[in-house]
Protein backbone atom coordinates (compact mmCIF):
# COMPACT_ATOMS: atom_id res chain seq x y z
CA UNK A 1 0.00 0.00 0.00
CA UNK A 2 1.18 3.52 -0.53
CA UNK A 3 1.18 6.54 1.96
CA UNK A 4 -1.36 8.07 -0.15
CA UNK A 5 -3.61 4.95 0.41
CA UNK A 6 -2.57 4.37 4.16
CA UNK A 7 -3.77 7.82 4.91
CA UNK A 8 -7.01 7.55 2.95
CA UNK A 9 -7.77 4.24 4.80
CA UNK A 10 -6.94 6.33 8.22
CA UNK A 11 -8.92 9.12 7.41
CA UNK A 12 -11.95 6.53 6.50
CA UNK A 13 -11.69 4.94 9.71
CA UNK A 14 -11.74 7.96 11.80
CA UNK A 15 -14.91 9.10 10.22
CA UNK A 16 -16.46 5.77 10.52
CA UNK A 17 -15.28 5.78 14.23
CA UNK A 18 -16.05 9.28 14.86
CA UNK A 19 -19.55 8.43 13.72
CA UNK A 20 -20.16 5.66 15.56
CA UNK A 21 -19.27 7.49 18.89
CA UNK A 22 -21.65 10.87 17.77
CA UNK A 23 -24.79 8.37 17.20
CA UNK A 24 -23.55 6.84 20.52
CA UNK A 25 -23.22 10.38 22.34
CA UNK A 26 -27.03 11.11 21.02
CA UNK A 27 -28.50 7.48 21.91
CA UNK A 28 -27.30 8.10 25.40
CA UNK A 29 -28.85 11.30 25.93
CA UNK A 30 -32.66 9.52 24.79
CA UNK A 31 -32.31 7.24 27.50
CA UNK A 32 -30.79 9.64 29.98
CA UNK A 33 -33.78 11.72 29.48
CA UNK A 34 -36.06 9.39 29.68
CA UNK A 35 -34.24 7.71 33.03
CA UNK A 36 -34.34 11.12 34.26
CA UNK A 37 -30.55 10.72 34.89
CA UNK A 38 -29.15 14.58 35.10
CA UNK A 39 -25.50 13.71 35.51
CA UNK A 40 -26.16 11.22 32.28
CA UNK A 41 -27.80 14.45 30.61
CA UNK A 42 -25.03 17.15 31.31
CA UNK A 43 -22.36 14.52 30.44
CA UNK A 44 -23.66 14.35 27.04
CA UNK A 45 -22.85 17.93 26.36
CA UNK A 46 -18.92 19.94 26.47
CA UNK A 47 -18.91 21.51 29.80
CA UNK A 48 -18.69 24.33 30.94
CA UNK A 49 -19.85 25.57 27.54
CA UNK A 50 -22.23 22.78 25.50
CA UNK A 51 -25.58 24.98 25.13
CA UNK A 52 -28.82 23.41 24.41
CA UNK A 53 -31.86 25.23 22.70
CA UNK A 54 -34.93 23.69 23.08
CA UNK A 55 -37.00 27.04 22.44
CA UNK A 56 -38.68 27.34 25.86
CA UNK A 57 -35.44 26.61 27.67
CA UNK A 58 -31.83 27.88 26.66
CA UNK A 59 -28.76 27.16 28.04
CA UNK A 60 -25.89 24.89 29.57
CA UNK A 61 -25.94 20.98 28.84
CA UNK A 62 -25.97 21.03 33.05
CA UNK A 63 -28.83 23.48 33.43
CA UNK A 64 -30.54 21.47 30.88
CA UNK A 65 -30.15 18.72 32.38
CA UNK A 66 -31.98 19.71 35.49
CA UNK A 67 -34.45 21.85 33.70
CA UNK A 68 -35.93 18.74 31.83
CA UNK A 69 -35.98 16.60 35.20
CA UNK A 70 -37.98 18.77 36.77
CA UNK A 71 -40.52 20.01 33.99
CA UNK A 72 -40.43 16.23 33.24
CA UNK A 73 -41.19 14.82 37.20
CA UNK A 74 -44.51 15.11 37.53
CA UNK A 75 -45.13 13.23 34.20
CA UNK A 76 -45.97 9.21 34.32
CA UNK A 77 -42.95 8.19 31.64
CA UNK A 78 -41.18 10.08 28.98
CA UNK A 79 -39.83 7.68 25.71
CA UNK A 80 -37.99 9.56 23.43
CA UNK A 81 -37.56 7.09 20.18
CA UNK A 82 -34.62 8.78 18.13
CA UNK A 83 -34.14 7.45 14.05
CA UNK A 84 -30.96 7.49 12.45
CA UNK A 85 -29.06 10.42 12.56
CA UNK A 86 -27.53 12.50 9.30
CA UNK A 87 -23.71 13.11 10.68
CA UNK A 88 -21.36 15.27 8.64
CA UNK A 89 -17.78 15.08 10.00
CA UNK A 90 -15.15 17.94 9.22
CA UNK A 91 -12.18 17.33 11.01
CA UNK A 92 -12.52 17.61 15.13
CA UNK A 93 -16.64 18.84 14.09
CA UNK A 94 -19.64 17.55 13.19
CA UNK A 95 -23.00 18.25 12.29
CA UNK A 96 -26.38 15.92 12.70
CA UNK A 97 -29.81 16.06 12.65
CA UNK A 98 -31.80 13.17 14.67
CA UNK A 99 -35.42 12.92 14.05
CA UNK A 100 -36.89 12.18 17.34
CA UNK A 101 -40.65 10.93 18.27
CA UNK A 102 -40.89 11.86 22.04
CA UNK A 103 -43.90 10.59 24.21
CA UNK A 104 -45.29 12.36 27.74
CA UNK A 105 -47.56 10.58 29.44
CA UNK A 106 -49.34 11.90 32.25
CA UNK A 107 -52.55 11.15 34.41
CA UNK A 108 -55.54 13.67 33.69
CA UNK A 109 -56.89 15.57 37.01
CA UNK A 110 -60.22 14.85 37.95
CA UNK A 111 -62.79 17.76 38.19
CA UNK A 112 -62.00 17.57 41.89
CA UNK A 113 -58.09 18.15 40.82
CA UNK A 114 -56.57 15.17 41.99
CA UNK A 115 -55.51 13.03 39.57
CA UNK A 116 -54.71 9.99 42.25
CA UNK A 117 -57.89 8.03 41.39
CA UNK A 118 -59.19 8.88 37.80
CA UNK A 119 -57.91 6.77 35.03
CA UNK A 120 -57.76 9.07 32.22
CA UNK A 121 -54.13 9.94 31.01
CA UNK A 122 -52.55 11.98 28.46
CA UNK A 123 -49.83 11.01 25.65
CA UNK A 124 -48.34 14.60 24.74
CA UNK A 125 -46.63 13.11 21.30
CA UNK A 126 -43.57 15.16 19.44
CA UNK A 127 -42.33 14.57 16.38
CA UNK A 128 -39.13 16.79 16.24
CA UNK A 129 -35.65 17.38 15.50
CA UNK A 130 -32.36 17.18 17.06
CA UNK A 131 -29.77 19.69 15.47
CA UNK A 132 -26.48 19.10 17.11
CA UNK A 133 -22.93 20.72 16.52
CA UNK A 134 -20.44 18.10 18.09
CA UNK A 135 -16.86 18.55 18.30
CA UNK A 136 -14.18 16.21 19.28
CA UNK A 137 -11.85 17.79 22.12
CA UNK A 138 -9.65 15.87 24.00
CA UNK A 139 -10.30 12.48 21.83
CA UNK A 140 -14.01 12.67 22.87
CA UNK A 141 -17.07 13.60 20.86
CA UNK A 142 -19.89 15.66 23.07
CA UNK A 143 -22.26 17.96 22.16
CA UNK A 144 -21.38 21.50 21.96
CA UNK A 145 -24.67 23.01 20.68
CA UNK A 146 -28.15 21.69 20.37
CA UNK A 147 -31.01 22.93 18.75
CA UNK A 148 -34.50 21.02 18.82
CA UNK A 149 -37.05 21.84 15.77
CA UNK A 150 -40.41 20.74 16.12
CA UNK A 151 -42.17 19.24 13.51
CA UNK A 152 -45.95 18.34 15.14
CA UNK A 153 -47.41 17.81 18.06
CA UNK A 154 -50.72 16.66 19.82
CA UNK A 155 -52.23 15.33 22.15
CA UNK A 156 -53.95 12.05 23.03
CA UNK A 157 -56.25 11.04 25.51
CA UNK A 158 -57.05 7.03 26.72
CA UNK A 159 -58.37 5.95 29.75
CA UNK A 160 -56.53 2.84 32.01
CA UNK A 161 -53.29 2.31 33.23
CA UNK A 162 -49.76 2.13 31.81
CA UNK A 163 -48.58 -1.19 32.78
CA UNK A 164 -51.74 -3.30 31.80
CA UNK A 165 -49.82 -6.45 30.99
CA UNK A 166 -50.40 -8.62 34.15
CA UNK A 167 -47.30 -11.18 34.32
CA UNK A 168 -44.91 -11.54 37.31
CA UNK A 169 -41.77 -12.37 34.47
CA UNK A 170 -42.27 -8.85 32.60
CA UNK A 171 -39.45 -6.29 33.27
CA UNK A 172 -40.82 -2.73 33.70
CA UNK A 173 -38.63 -0.41 32.65
CA UNK A 174 -37.66 2.52 35.62
CA UNK A 175 -36.96 6.29 35.48
CA UNK A 176 -33.83 5.97 37.54
CA UNK A 177 -30.78 4.27 37.57
CA UNK A 178 -32.08 1.31 38.96
CA UNK A 179 -33.52 0.95 35.34
CA UNK A 180 -32.29 -2.36 33.30
CA UNK A 181 -30.70 -0.61 30.27
CA UNK A 182 -28.10 0.63 33.13
CA UNK A 183 -26.86 -2.91 33.60
CA UNK A 184 -24.82 -5.64 31.61
CA UNK A 185 -27.36 -8.49 30.21
CA UNK A 186 -25.61 -11.77 31.19
CA UNK A 187 -24.60 -14.93 29.19
CA UNK A 188 -27.17 -16.52 27.65
CA UNK A 189 -28.97 -19.57 30.19
CA UNK A 190 -28.63 -22.05 27.14
CA UNK A 191 -24.66 -21.55 27.34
Amino acid sequence: MTASTLEDLAARIDRLESRAEIENVIGRLARAQDRMDIEAIGACYHRPDGFDDHLVFKGSGDAFARWFVEVCAPLEETLHFVGPSVVEVDGDVAQAQTECVAHHFARLPAPSGSPAERPLRSDWIMGLRYLDRLERRGGKWLIAHRKCIYDWTYHSGFEGALRTLDDPNIVWGRRDREDGSYFPVGPSPLA
